[in-house]
């Protein structure tokens, strides 16, 4: 009874006439789903520590099994104020928590899962392309489709020339016309193997060793999404405001 876990809100939806339905990354619990009552209401307590990207303290009675629970309380921990007034790090943001909820099975508790969420939505505002990079390459050693990025994918040769999403990684300059792939640049090559090698431990190195770009996402985000078979909307929507 009364059971309190810190989460991370990950997206929210209307339910029922005054009420809405939270997914809710919780440290002691794994993923779970809550009706918060009243927080569409203007006099909720609750409805600000049930807004997406922000992490709260939730009460709440468990049971074992189940994933859905009413809410009884929340009070805000972060409500990440810099990220909700930027529209460009707002969008990350929810690109980094619709991946989160994507690649996560309700109930299923790490700690690993939601201390690297955490910290991807906390530097954001400090660099927005290499935060997402990292939280990206974290995604996929999860899901154990990590790029192949210490020689080439088809003949171990480590005079890489390339990228090959296809492939899963480098690709050699003699096995590149097999793959009908393009050359890329020595620092797309020296970028996708750091941010795949690194993780947020490595953040403040990394920010001051390279600039990561919107390309180098959008190369990540190709590669999890073709490998982890994902369609990703808010991904689709950060491209429309690049375009």
């Amino acid at each position: 009874m009364n059971d309190v876990s810190e989460g991370i809100v990950l997206s929210s939806m209307d339910y029922r006439e005054k009420d809405t339905l939270i997914s809710v990354l919780t440290r002691e619990f794994g993923r779970l789903s809550f009706v918060a009552k009243g927080t569409m209401s203007i006099n909720s307590k609750n409805a600000p520590a049930c807004l997406p990207y922000t992490s709260s303290e939730f009460c709440f009675d468990y049971r074992e099994g189940k994933t859905v629970f009413p809410l009884k309380t929340a009070k805000i921990k972060n409500s990440r104020r810099q990220v909700r007034e930027d529209l460009d790090l707002l969008s990350f943001a929810g690109l980094l928590c619709e991946l989160a909820e994507k690649c996560t099975e309700q109930g299923v508790v790490s700690n690993e899962v939601y201390q690297t969420l955490e910290s991807a939505l906390d530097h954001l505002k400090e660099d927005k392309y290499l935060s997402t990079a990292l939280y990206l390459a974290f995604v996929m050693r999860t899901l154990g489709i990590d790029p192949v990025v210490d020689e080439c994918v088809l003949c171990g040769s480590t005079k890489v020339s390339t990228i090959s999403i296809r492939e899963g990684g480098f690709v050699c300059a003699s096995c590149r016309p097999h793959v009908q792939a393009q050359a890329n640049t020595l620092d797309d090559l020296v970028h996708f193997r750091l941010l795949n090698k690194a993780s947020f431990e490595h953040f403040d190195v990394l920010k001051s060793k390279i600039t990561t770009s919107f390309e180098d996402v959008s190369m990540m985000m190709k590669f999890l999404c073709h490998h982890g078979a994902l369609r990703v909307r808010s991904w689709d929507w950060i491209v429309s405001l690049m375009d």
